[in-house]
């Protein structure tokens, strides 16, 4: 079986399997938000600007798994 012999079934699962993994990264995060090397790594995370970027992002998600159950 070839990896492009990808069923329909699967194909609408990736959406939502994505969205999981941006929140399980969000939650990854938030866990790691008081080590010193995360906050030197991502200086920006949690602020009003990330967070606005982040349900965006999570929006155009929701989207896209709408559109995929259509």
């Amino acid at each position: 079986r070839e990896w492009n012999d990808i069923s329909e079934r699967a194909l609408l699962q990736m959406e939502g399997l994505r969205a999981m993994r941006m929140i399980y990264f969000l939650h990854w995060c938030f866990m790691q938000k008081d080590d010193y090397s995360f906050n030197m790594r991502y200086p920006e995370w949690g602020n009003e600007q990330f967070w606005s970027r982040e349900i965006h992002d999570l929006r155009l998600q929701y989207g896209k798994i709408q559109e995929s159950l259509l």
